[in-house]
Order: C-alpha cells, then structure tokens, then sequence
C-alpha cells in the first residue's frame, strides 16, 4: 500500500466566497483504495464571534446542516474566469458546536471519473449563501492551518518484488540477522504539524553474523573467512516516504523524504 497525497492550491478566484482548485492524480498509481477529504467546517462559537448576523438566518432554515458541494469548473470561453458545469459531488454536516472541526469524507467514488495524468479543476462550496463562510478551503492566516486536503491510497502498477530478505518477530527464536517490526507514531512525538500519514512502518535490523550465514555480498563472506573482522547485520535496502505537513509558514507541503523505511537487512 501506497500513500498518494494529491496538492491542492487555489488557481483563480470564482466569486467572493469561492475559488477554483487544480489537481492532478500521478498516472503511476491505480487500484485506489480510498480517498478522503479532510475538510474544516466552523462551528457555532465561530458564527457568535465573527458572524453573529447569521444566527437569525440559520434558525429561519427548514435544516440547520451545512451542505458543502463540489462542482467541475469550466472557462468560460477565451477568459481567465471560470464558472462552475456540473455538481458531481454533495454531503452534509452539522454546524459543530465551539470554533469548528474537521470532517473527513469518503471520495473513492468521485476519484473514479477522473483521468489519470490530467489536469482537473473543482469548485468546492457552501450550497447556500449562509453556508459559505463556514466551509473553509484555504486559510493560511491562523495559528493552525486549516487548508483542506486529499488523502489517498493507492497500489502502484508495477509488480512488487519477491522479498528475499528474512522477516521476524519478537517471538522468532532465529539469532540471524533478521528484520524486526517498528512503528514510529508521529502524534507519540507531539509532530502535530504533520498531517499523513501519522505513523509508518520504520523496521530496524538486529541478529548475529556468524562465519557460515550468507551475507549480501560475497566479498564479506570471503573477508570474514579470512581475517578476524565480524560482518555487521545492517540495512542494505531503505525506501523513501511520502509525508504530508504543514511547515513554519502554515503552508501545505508535500515531500518525499528518503531511506525512511528498512527493506531488508543483510550481514555485510
């Protein structure tokens, strides 16, 4: 399982309370196996401090949810501005009591009418005028970013490859060097700026290299034949993670971030 994090930033103002956002899903990923919004809605303490007009609005309302909807965006003609074509996508919410929560919500059968590799352009809204200021898109000015995001899950195309390195547990009686489960929890840590994924598999190699286990290479196994040097149980395959965070300027910052995970352990 892979972690495909798609980008999300503001292209062009629509209107006073909305604005148009691009995106692109990698081609190399397919098979995706969720993909969900993570979207702040303010709440109540919220509209009592800043937009306290509003609370006679809301109480004259048949329903009190707030009903957020994504659209297509489409040019309108050879203009710069852009208008929204077609709903594809609604769900509704409570106003949540204090200044707001997150909601997060299940895309995976919106992210199957779109093309891999190509541009796409949303407008994600309010339903209703009263509704608009408490759907937050994009807000780098506070003290905790709240700018939404996609998260997803996906299976590479290509193949994986056998593994031929040894997998442990902490109950294999095995000396060998072997490669022994680690999770790492980012929340344990108190790294709330990062957004996903909050913990991943890290691993770590532990086991003995004793003359006669078979080492990466063949050179060890000859050196360690011939003089008193002892071959070390190490990683010799590491592989990088995507992590998703906000960094110093509230900013959202996807990058990959190498040699985060062990692959395989050797004697070498």
């Amino acid at each position: 399982m892979y972690l495909c994090t798609i980008e999300i930033q503001p292209h062009v103002r629509h209107n006073r309370n909305a604005d148009v956002f691009r995106f692109k899903i990698d081609g190399s990923y397919s098979d995706i196996s969720y993909a969900t919004l993570h979207l702040y809605l303010r709440g109540w303490e919220w509209i009592n401090t800043h937009q306290p007009e509003l609370i006679r609005e809301i109480n004259n309302q048949p329903s009190k949810d707030i009903v957020v909807t994504i659209h297509r965006a489409t040019k309108r003609g050879n203009t710069t501005s852009f208008t929204h074509k077609g709903k594809i996508f609604e769900f509704r919410r409570s106003i949540p009591s204090g200044l707001g929560q997150w909601v997060n919500v299940d895309l995976k059968a919106l992210f199957g009418d779109f093309e891999l590799n190509t541009t796409q352009e949303v407008l994600i809204k309010g339903a209703e005028s009263w509704m608009k200021p408490l759907v937050v898109t994009t807000d780098n000015k506070s003290k905790n970013p709240l700018t939404f995001h996609i998260e997803i899950g996906s299976q590479k195309k290509n193949r994986r490859k056998r593994n031929v390195y040894m997998d442990c547990t902490e109950n294999y009686h095995d000396m060998r060097c072997c490669r022994y489960p680690l999770k790492v929890n980012f929340t344990s840590f108190g790294w709330h700026f990062v957004v996903a994924p909050t913990s991943f598999d890290a691993y770590f190699c532990s086991g003995d290299c004793k003359v006669g286990y078979l080492e990466q290479y063949p050179h060890t196994h000859l050196a360690a034949l011939t003089t008193s040097a002892t071959p070390c149980c190490s990683p010799t395959k590491m592989s990088s993670l995507s992590l998703l965070y906000f960094d110093d300027n509230h900013n959202l910052v996807l990058s990959v971030i190498p040699n985060m995970s062990v692959e395989g352990c050797s004697c070498s």
